[in-house]
C-alpha cells in the first residue's frame, strides 16, 4: 500500500466535506456549487459591472458553459442582465433580491463552518496554511489557460 501524501486528493476532500455541509441549502434552492460560486462573485462584486466574459475568466469556464449555468440563473430568478450604460450591446450581470436573500443566508452558513474548521488551529498555523495555498495556486497558474484570479478577494 502507498503511504505517500497526495495534496490534491486531501485538497479535494476538505473541499468535498466542506460542500456536503452546505448540500441542504443548495438543494434547497436546486441550484449547483458552481451557480452559488458565481452568485457569491456577483455578490461581493455589485459594486462594479460584471458580464458573462468575466465569469469565465474568473471560473476557468468555457464560454458555452457558462452561459448555460447563467440562463439556468436567469431562468430560476437569480439574476438578470441589464444593459451597459457604457455599450448597449454588452450586457452586465445583476443579482435579483431573491439571490441576495440567499447569498447572505449562506454567509451565515460560511461563517459558521469557518469557525468549526480553525477550531484548534493557531493563527500563525493558518496564516501559514494560507501562504501555502496561494504558493500552490500560483505554481499552477501557468498551466492554466486565461487569468489565474483569487475567487472571492477584490482586486486593488
Amino acid at each position: 500500500m502507498d503511504t505517500k501524501y497526495h495534496i490534491g486528493f486531501e485538497v479535494h476532500t476538505l473541499d468535498r466535506m466542506i460542500g456536503k455541509s452546505f448540500h441542504a441549502l443548495y438543494e434547497k434552492e436546486n441550484l449547483s456549487k458552481i451557480q452559488n460560486w458565481i452568485i457569491r462573485y456577483l455578490y461581493d462584486h455589485r459594486d462594479q459591472d460584471i458580464y458573462q466574459k468575466d465569469i469565465e475568466a474568473v471560473f476557468h469556464i468555457a464560454r458555452s458553459t457558462a452561459t448555460g449555468i447563467l440562463q439556468g440563473l436567469e431562468k430560476q430568478g437569480y439574476l438578470i442582465r441589464k444593459a451597459s450604460s457604457r455599450d448597449a450591446r454588452m450586457k452586465h450581470l445583476q443579482l435579483t433580491q431573491k439571490a441576495i436573500t440567499l447569498q447572505e443566508d449562506v454567509l451565515h452558513k460560511i461563517e459558521q463552518t469557518e469557525e468549526r474548521l480553525i477550531q484548534e488551529i493557531s493563527a500563525e498555523e493558518l496564516e501559514t496554511f494560507q501562504r501555502v495555498l496561494d504558493q500552490m495556486q500560483k505554481n499552477l497558474c501557468p498551466e492554466i489557460p486565461g487569468k489565474c484570479k483569487k475567487l472571492w478577494k477584490k482586486e486593488q
